[in-house]
Protein backbone atom coordinates (compact mmCIF):
# COMPACT_ATOMS: atom_id res chain seq x y z
CA UNK A 1 0.00 0.00 0.00
CA UNK A 2 1.45 3.35 -1.07
CA UNK A 3 1.62 5.85 1.75
CA UNK A 4 2.70 9.39 2.50
CA UNK A 5 4.24 10.52 5.76
CA UNK A 6 2.45 13.59 7.10
CA UNK A 7 4.65 15.39 9.62
CA UNK A 8 8.39 14.82 9.51
CA UNK A 9 9.38 15.11 13.13
CA UNK A 10 10.77 12.32 15.31
CA UNK A 11 7.75 10.05 14.81
CA UNK A 12 7.52 10.83 11.11
CA UNK A 13 11.13 9.78 10.59
CA UNK A 14 10.47 6.53 12.42
CA UNK A 15 7.40 5.83 10.29
CA UNK A 16 9.36 6.54 7.11
CA UNK A 17 11.87 3.86 8.07
CA UNK A 18 9.07 1.40 8.83
CA UNK A 19 7.21 2.16 5.57
CA UNK A 20 10.36 1.66 3.50
CA UNK A 21 9.70 1.40 -0.22
CA UNK A 22 5.94 1.84 0.29
CA UNK A 23 6.49 5.49 1.24
CA UNK A 24 5.97 7.72 -1.79
CA UNK A 25 6.72 11.04 -0.15
CA UNK A 26 6.76 13.36 2.84
CA UNK A 27 4.35 16.15 3.71
CA UNK A 28 5.64 18.81 6.09
CA UNK A 29 5.28 22.62 6.13
CA UNK A 30 8.93 23.30 7.00
CA UNK A 31 11.13 20.20 6.66
CA UNK A 32 13.65 20.54 3.79
CA UNK A 33 13.19 16.86 2.93
CA UNK A 34 9.44 17.25 2.34
CA UNK A 35 8.01 16.71 -1.11
CA UNK A 36 4.82 18.66 -0.35
CA UNK A 37 3.99 21.37 2.19
CA UNK A 38 0.31 20.47 2.59
CA UNK A 39 -1.62 17.20 2.30
CA UNK A 40 -3.95 18.86 -0.22
CA UNK A 41 -1.02 19.27 -2.60
CA UNK A 42 -0.48 15.52 -2.89
CA UNK A 43 -2.11 14.06 -6.04
CA UNK A 44 -4.77 11.58 -4.93
CA UNK A 45 -3.59 8.96 -7.41
CA UNK A 46 -0.14 8.92 -5.82
CA UNK A 47 -1.06 7.32 -2.49
CA UNK A 48 -3.51 4.97 -0.76
CA UNK A 49 -2.90 5.86 2.89
CA UNK A 50 -1.32 8.49 5.10
CA UNK A 51 0.71 8.06 8.26
CA UNK A 52 -0.26 11.16 10.23
CA UNK A 53 2.45 12.22 12.69
CA UNK A 54 1.44 15.80 13.44
CA UNK A 55 0.31 17.71 16.54
CA UNK A 56 -3.43 17.88 17.21
CA UNK A 57 -3.95 21.39 15.80
CA UNK A 58 -3.58 20.49 12.08
CA UNK A 59 -4.67 16.88 12.56
CA UNK A 60 -8.42 17.45 12.24
CA UNK A 61 -8.12 19.23 8.89
CA UNK A 62 -5.77 16.51 7.62
CA UNK A 63 -8.14 13.71 8.66
CA UNK A 64 -11.10 15.53 7.15
CA UNK A 65 -9.28 15.78 3.82
CA UNK A 66 -8.24 12.11 3.90
CA UNK A 67 -11.72 10.91 4.84
CA UNK A 68 -13.28 13.00 2.08
CA UNK A 69 -10.85 11.53 -0.43
CA UNK A 70 -11.51 7.96 0.71
CA UNK A 71 -7.95 7.42 1.94
CA UNK A 72 -6.80 5.31 4.85
CA UNK A 73 -5.22 7.12 7.81
CA UNK A 74 -2.93 5.85 10.54
CA UNK A 75 -2.80 8.39 13.34
CA UNK A 76 0.45 8.27 15.30
CA UNK A 77 -0.96 9.86 18.45
CA UNK A 78 -4.55 10.02 19.75
CA UNK A 79 -6.72 12.99 18.89
CA UNK A 80 -7.88 14.78 22.04
CA UNK A 81 -11.66 15.13 22.22
CA UNK A 82 -11.35 17.05 25.49
CA UNK A 83 -9.12 17.14 28.56
CA UNK A 84 -10.59 13.93 29.97
CA UNK A 85 -10.96 11.75 26.88
CA UNK A 86 -8.85 10.63 23.95
CA UNK A 87 -9.82 9.08 20.66
CA UNK A 88 -7.53 6.36 19.41
CA UNK A 89 -6.93 5.32 15.83
CA UNK A 90 -9.59 2.61 15.69
CA UNK A 91 -12.24 4.86 17.24
CA UNK A 92 -11.52 7.71 14.83
CA UNK A 93 -11.53 5.44 11.79
CA UNK A 94 -14.74 3.72 12.89
CA UNK A 95 -16.57 6.99 13.51
CA UNK A 96 -15.37 8.47 10.22
CA UNK A 97 -16.52 5.40 8.27
CA UNK A 98 -19.82 4.89 10.10
CA UNK A 99 -23.20 6.47 9.54
CA UNK A 100 -24.57 5.14 12.82
CA UNK A 101 -23.30 3.76 16.13
CA UNK A 102 -25.01 1.14 18.30
CA UNK A 103 -24.00 1.80 21.90
CA UNK A 104 -24.02 -0.95 24.56
CA UNK A 105 -24.54 0.54 28.02
CA UNK A 106 -24.25 -1.42 31.25
CA UNK A 107 -27.05 -0.75 33.68
CA UNK A 108 -24.67 1.04 36.01
CA UNK A 109 -24.35 4.69 37.00
CA UNK A 110 -20.81 5.18 35.68
CA UNK A 111 -21.78 3.67 32.32
CA UNK A 112 -24.62 6.18 32.03
CA UNK A 113 -22.13 8.98 32.61
CA UNK A 114 -19.86 7.46 29.94
CA UNK A 115 -22.73 7.70 27.47
CA UNK A 116 -22.73 11.47 27.91
CA UNK A 117 -19.00 11.54 27.15
CA UNK A 118 -19.60 9.43 24.03
CA UNK A 119 -22.20 11.92 22.84
CA UNK A 120 -19.65 14.71 23.23
CA UNK A 121 -17.14 12.66 21.26
CA UNK A 122 -19.61 12.05 18.43
CA UNK A 123 -20.42 15.76 18.34
CA UNK A 124 -16.72 16.52 17.84
CA UNK A 125 -16.46 13.93 15.05
CA UNK A 126 -19.58 15.30 13.34
CA UNK A 127 -18.20 18.82 13.46
CA UNK A 128 -14.75 17.97 12.16
CA UNK A 129 -14.76 14.66 10.30
CA UNK A 130 -18.08 12.99 9.56
CA UNK A 131 -21.28 15.03 9.70
CA UNK A 132 -23.46 11.92 9.17
CA UNK A 133 -22.44 9.83 12.18
CA UNK A 134 -24.87 9.55 15.08
CA UNK A 135 -26.31 7.16 17.66
CA UNK A 136 -28.34 4.49 15.89
CA UNK A 137 -29.53 2.82 19.06
CA UNK A 138 -28.69 2.06 22.69
CA UNK A 139 -28.54 -1.48 24.09
CA UNK A 140 -28.97 -2.00 27.83
CA UNK A 141 -26.57 -4.72 28.99
CA UNK A 142 -25.81 -6.49 32.29
CA UNK A 143 -29.48 -5.99 33.12
CA UNK A 144 -30.89 -7.63 36.25
CA UNK A 145 -34.60 -6.96 36.62
CA UNK A 146 -34.49 -8.04 40.25
CA UNK A 147 -32.47 -4.98 41.26
CA UNK A 148 -33.82 -1.47 41.67
CA UNK A 149 -30.56 -0.11 40.28
CA UNK A 150 -31.03 -1.83 36.90
CA UNK A 151 -34.65 -0.76 36.63
CA UNK A 152 -33.74 2.83 37.44
CA UNK A 153 -30.97 2.75 34.82
CA UNK A 154 -33.51 1.71 32.17
CA UNK A 155 -35.84 4.51 33.26
CA UNK A 156 -33.03 7.07 32.97
CA UNK A 157 -32.07 5.81 29.52
CA UNK A 158 -35.63 5.87 28.22
CA UNK A 159 -36.32 9.27 29.76
CA UNK A 160 -33.28 10.82 28.10
CA UNK A 161 -33.06 8.88 24.82
CA UNK A 162 -36.61 7.68 24.17
CA UNK A 163 -36.98 5.44 21.11
CA UNK A 164 -33.21 5.15 20.68
CA UNK A 165 -33.23 2.60 23.53
CA UNK A 166 -33.82 -0.90 22.16
CA UNK A 167 -36.55 -2.93 23.85
CA UNK A 168 -34.26 -5.96 24.05
CA UNK A 169 -32.36 -6.22 27.34
CA UNK A 170 -29.10 -8.17 27.54
CA UNK A 171 -29.46 -9.75 30.96
CA UNK A 172 -26.74 -10.85 33.35
CA UNK A 173 -25.85 -14.51 32.95
CA UNK A 174 -22.81 -16.66 33.58
CA UNK A 175 -22.95 -17.88 29.97
CA UNK A 176 -21.36 -14.62 28.75
CA UNK A 177 -18.32 -15.33 30.95
CA UNK A 178 -18.13 -19.02 30.09
CA UNK A 179 -18.28 -18.68 26.31
CA UNK A 180 -14.95 -16.86 25.71
CA UNK A 181 -13.18 -19.30 28.04
CA UNK A 182 -14.24 -22.02 25.61
CA UNK A 183 -13.12 -19.88 22.66
CA UNK A 184 -16.65 -19.47 21.41
CA UNK A 185 -19.40 -16.91 21.05
CA UNK A 186 -22.44 -17.30 23.29
CA UNK A 187 -24.49 -18.09 20.16
CA UNK A 188 -22.38 -21.22 19.55
CA UNK A 189 -21.70 -22.06 23.19
CA UNK A 190 -25.32 -22.15 24.29
CA UNK A 191 -27.43 -21.60 21.15
CA UNK A 192 -30.75 -22.43 22.80
CA UNK A 193 -30.13 -20.51 26.02
CA UNK A 194 -31.62 -17.16 27.03
CA UNK A 195 -28.32 -15.32 26.40
CA UNK A 196 -28.18 -16.37 22.74
CA UNK A 197 -31.90 -15.71 22.36
CA UNK A 198 -31.44 -12.16 23.64
CA UNK A 199 -28.86 -11.40 20.95
CA UNK A 200 -31.05 -12.93 18.25
CA UNK A 201 -33.90 -10.72 19.45
CA UNK A 202 -31.60 -7.70 19.36
CA UNK A 203 -30.48 -8.52 15.81
CA UNK A 204 -34.13 -8.71 14.68
CA UNK A 205 -34.91 -5.41 16.39
CA UNK A 206 -31.91 -3.66 14.80
CA UNK A 207 -32.75 -5.08 11.37
CA UNK A 208 -36.40 -4.10 11.74
CA UNK A 209 -35.47 -0.53 12.61
CA UNK A 210 -33.13 -0.26 9.61
CA UNK A 211 -35.81 -1.56 7.25
CA UNK A 212 -38.37 0.84 8.67
CA UNK A 213 -36.03 3.77 8.00
CA UNK A 214 -35.39 2.57 4.44
CA UNK A 215 -39.11 2.60 3.68
CA UNK A 216 -39.95 5.77 5.60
Amino acid sequence: MRCVIVGYGVQGRKRLRVAGVDAVGIVDPVAPEAHWRDIREVPLDRFDAALVCTPDAPKVAILRHLAGAGKHALVEKPLHADSAQELGLLTINAFVAATGVIVPVQCEYLSLRGLVQLENTLAMVRENLNPQVGVEGIVATMYDGRTLHSREAIEILEENFGDLVYRTRIRKTIRYAEAPVKGSSVLKYDPEGPAAEAYRDLAKEVQGGAQAREHA
